[in-house]
């Protein structure tokens, strides 16, 4: 004899009112899971973004002390240098500009910086600065 012809009426209605709320509540965890599991992708890229954007912020502002001990160290001094009008060249791996000692009444002279070598070109007929510096 069939299962549900064993069941009266009541029982059987009862049984899928439980059934039908067993399936609203997988229903409920299963998109709890879901939106769950969106948090966390979601938080780890916005993590990642502001990891990337805090590095770069972090090395671009390091970059003016770079030039300043590099051309300190061309010039064998321990005076202040102080820069003025820069501008990235050669794609963002080189700076040009001028600089002055701070303790001197010299003028300004020009520079070129490398990022990549962490270098100072100060002659400026040099090669290096030709290429980098005259536009």
């Amino acid at each position: 004899m069939p299962v549900l012809a064993k069941m009266g009426k009541s029982s059987f209605l009862a049984w899928q009112k439980v059934s039908y709320h067993c399936f609203l509540y997988f229903i409920y965890f299963m998109v709890l899971i879901a939106v769950h599991n969106l948090y966390i992708p979601v938080i780890m890229i916005v993590v990642a973004i502001g990891l990337v954007i805090g590095a770069a912020t972090l090395s671009d502002g390091d970059v003016d002390a770079n030039i300043q001990h590099a051309i300190a160290a061309t010039l064998d001094t321990s005076e202040e240098v102080v820069l003025k009008d820069m501008k990235e060249v050669n794609h963002g791996y080189g700076v040009c500009g001028w600089y002055q000692l701070a303790g001197s009444g010299d003028e300004a002279a020009r520079f070129f910086y490398t990022k990549v070598d962490d270098e100072a070109e100060l002659d400026v007929d040099s090669r290096r600065y030709r290429m980098n510096c005259k536009s």
